[in-house]
C-alpha cells in the first residue's frame, strides 16, 4: 500500500504549524501573542525577521490561530517592485546580488566581427507556478541529535545541503526521506516547506509538520520566477541555403528560487565556433 507524506505525518506528529505570509515586503514591528495564547492547542508563536509561524497541537487549531494572531507591520516608503508592465525592464536593469563568471570558448569578439550576418533576440518568460492539487508540506524531526525531514521534494540531496546551510548544521546531521506527495516535478514549494519545518523543529525541539494553505500554494509556489534572456548569434550563409554558426552569446537574468544553495544573478555564456569547432553542414534531408 502506498503511504502519502500527509498520512505519515499525521500518524507521527503532535504538532502542526501554519505560516502567516505577506506578499508585500513589509517590516515586522510587533506580535501580540496574547491574541492567541488562550486558544485551544496553542503551543508557541515563532518569528525570525519577517517570518511568523503559529504552532498548535492540531492542524485546525493552527489554522484558527493564524487567522486570529495580531501582528503589526510597517509598509515600505517606496514601492519595492515595479508594475507588471515594467517588470522585465526592471529585471534587466537591477544590480545582481551575484553573478557567475562568463564561460568563454574561442574568441567571441573576432567571431562576431567576422560573421556576415548578426541576429539578436530578447525573450521574456513570465512567472510560472505548478498550482499543485494540494499545498506544499513537510515534516521535520530534530530527535537523536540530527534533523530528519520527510518531504516529496524533487532533489533530496539538494534539500539536505540547503537545510544544513540554513540551520548551520553539519551535512552529516541532516537526513531527507523522500515520500509520495501531491507534487514533485520542477523545484516545487516542497523546498521551502522542508526548510520551514526544519527551522521550526529546531526552535521547538520537537517534530513539526507544516502545510501550506491553498492560497499560499497559489501565491508562493516556486516553479519559476520571471526572467529575461538575450541571444546574439553570428552566422554565415552556405551555398545550399543553410547557414553556419560563427558565434553565439546568451545572457540570462533571473532570481534563484529554492532552498538549495543558489547561484544568483546574471550569467553570460559565450560560445565561439570559429576557432574551436569546424563548420559542420546540417544533415541531408531524408
Amino acid at each position: 500500500m502506498m503511504r502519502l507524506l500527509a498520512d505519515y505525518a499525521q500518524q507521527v506528529l503532535a504538532v502542526a504549524a501554519l505560516l502567516e505570509r505577506f506578499c508585500e515586503p513589509q517590516q515586522l514591528i510587533g506580535i501580540d501573542e496574547s491574541s492567541v495564547r488562550n486558544m485551544p492547542g496553542f503551543v508557541k508563536v515563532l518569528s525570525k525577521g519577517n517570518y511568523v509561524a503559529v504552532v498548535c497541537e492540531r492542524e485546525e487549531q493552527a489554522i484558527n490561530a493564524s487567522r486570529q494572531l495580531k501582528t503589526s507591520w510597517e509598509k515600505p516608503k517606496t514601492a519595492p517592485f515595479p508594475a507588471s508592465d515594467d517588470l522585465f525592464n526592471y529585471i534587466r536593469g537591477a544590480e545582481p546580488t551575484s553573478a557567475t563568471a562568463p564561460i568563454i570558448v574561442g574568441e567571441p569578439d573576432a567571431a562576431f566581427a567576422g560573421a556576415p550576418k548578426l541576429l539578436e533576440a530578447d525573450y521574456e518568460i513570465p512567472f510560472q507556478g505548478h498550482t499543485a492539487i494540494s499545498g506544499a508540506h513537510a515534516m521535520a524531526d530534530p530527535s537523536n541529535d540530527q534533523m530528519t525531514i520527510y518531504s516529496n521534494d524533487m532533489k533530496s540531496y539538494g534539500m539536505r545541503r540547503g537545510v544544513a546551510t540554513f540551520l548551520g548544521m553539519p551535512k552529516e546531521k541532516v537526513r531527507v526521506v523522500w515520500m509520495e506527495g501531491p507534487q514533485g516535478f520542477g523545484r516545487t514549494a516542497a523546498d521551502d516547506a522542508g526548510c520551514e519545518a526544519a527551522w521550526l523543529a529546531k526552535e521547538l525541539g520537537r517534530p513539526v509538520r507544516i502545510q501550506w494553505m491553498r492560497d499560499e500554494e497559489t501565491a508562493w509556489d516556486t516553479k519559476a520566477p520571471a526572467f529575461a534572456v538575450k541571444m546574439r548569434g553570428g552566422i554565415s550563409p552556405l551555398p545550399d541555403a543553410n547557414v553556419s554558426m560563427n558565434a553565439l552569446k546568451s545572457s540570462l537574468w533571473m532570481r534563484y528560487w529554492t532552498c538549495e544553495p543558489p547561484t544568483k544573478g546574471t550569467t553570460e555564456d559565450f560560445l565561439s565556433f570559429s576557432d574551436n569547432f569546424p563548420n559542420i553542414p546540417p544533415p541531408a534531408p531524408p
